[in-house]
């Protein structure tokens, strides 16, 4: 059963539909890093997303036409300038227009890479018109400090100009991601998000360190930015020969080993550490080389302890499945584990789950898979 996390929500703006809270905005002006007062600004647009679902009830059909509304910011990127937003912002879209911070007039966009998993989109505009003057932001290669000044800029609900939000880091964890309900590496802010930031910057000292894409219902500060690392890694992804390729994952049940008893009963000593694999899909990149009952006690030589956490620099520790997820499909991973009472290494090469049917989750309800769209 596939089960997303209770009060996250994706943050398009869809008219009625979505609850929307209050929320405070700072005005617009000098951003760190922003030496001309606006050059930051000046690379926001907002995203004009008409949406057509498929019609689970009638799947010869989709429903009517929704109308949203979000935020997007041009980067360069491997393939040239391009547009970055949020993939629950342009799924399922039929037509797509960009506008301009401080300009009136939209243009057409397309959708030249989508990615659910980690929502993620890249957006092109074939009027060269619209990228005349444009000043692109910049990703940084890593991931902020806790504690660090974050403005997260775009088009929430309440105003039709652009908006700026301000607060600090907060946390950085793996979370689940609403839009297809997978986990990956996420940074928590306590500045506002609301409906309509989807896809908006969060920049620091004038460079991008993540997009803005979802928020916890209920409660106060708690908005989530995609971090860099994971915006890269759709990048590089895409630019490659084979495509966008997506993330890894192990696609195995772990079992934390905080237990002495248990820990005794499958051999582990006291220096020991690890968790223990109960169950592999069979179609997993290391299913025939891990065994159920075996204890995973590092990944690439990095220890996993027994709650099933890695060190990581900035947030101190991290579950060991970002470290998987970061890998690209193909590289070449070194598994350490504990197989009856005894070490052994073991080499796999990295894939992304290889589902029978293609799904995703949007918006928290089961959603399309690629059969459903001729």
């Amino acid at each position: 059963m596939i089960r997303v996390a209770p009060g996250l929500r994706c943050l398009s703006l869809l008219g009625p539909r979505i609850w929307i809270r209050g929320y405070q905005t700072a005005s617009p002006g000098l951003l760190p890093g922003d030496r001309k007062g606006n050059g930051l600004l000046n690379a926001v647009v907002k995203v004009f997303s008409t949406q057509s679902t498929p019609d689970f009830s009638m799947p010869w059909q989709n429903k009517p036409h929704e109308y949203t509304t979000g935020s997007g910011f041009i980067s360069r990127t491997p393939v040239g300038l391009r547009i970055l937003t949020n993939a629950h912002l342009v799924a399922d879209t039929t037509f797509v227009q960009v506008r301009k911070h401080g300009n009136s007039e939209r243009f057409e966009a397309s959708v030249e890479a989508l990615a659910h998993e980690c929502d993620v989109a890249m957006l092109n505009v074939e009027d060269q018109k619209f990228w005349a003057n444009s000043d692109p932001l910049v990703l940084a290669d890593e991931i902020p400090q806790l504690q660090d000044n974050i403005s997260v800029i775009g088009y929430p609900t309440g105003g039709e100009n652009l908006s700026v939000t301000s607060g600090v880091v907060s946390r950085i964890e793996m979370q689940q991601y609403t839009h297809a309900a997978t986990s990956l590496l996420a940074v928590q802010i306590d500045a506002a998000i609301n409906s309509g930031n989807s896809g908006g910057p969060a920049v620091k000292d004038g460079w991008v360190y993540g997009i803005a894409f979802q928020n916890l219902a209920g409660a106060d500060g708690i908005g989530f930015v995609i971090p860099t690392p994971v915006i890269h890694h759709f990048l590089d992804s895409v630019n490659s020969k084979s495509g966008y390729q997506r993330f890894c994952d192990l696609e195995v049940k772990c079992q934390d080993m905080e237990n002495d008893h248990l820990r005794e009963y499958y051999g582990m000593k006291a220096h020991d550490s690890g968790v223990l694999i109960n169950k592999i899909a069979p179609l997993s990149s290391v299913s025939g080389l891990l065994k159920p009952g075996d204890v995973l006690i590092s990944f690439d030589d990095v220890a996993i302890a027994n709650d099933g956490t890695v060190d990581h620099p900035i947030t101190g520790r991290i579950n060991f499945q970002h470290l998987v997820s970061m890998k690209k499909v193909g590289e070449i991973a070194m598994l350490g584990a504990i197989r009856d009472g005894k070490k052994i290494k073991l080499t796999a090469a990295m894939a992304a789950p290889n589902y029978l049917v293609v799904w995703f989750i949007h918006f928290s309800t089961l959603r399309h898979a690629s059969f459903f769209r001729q």
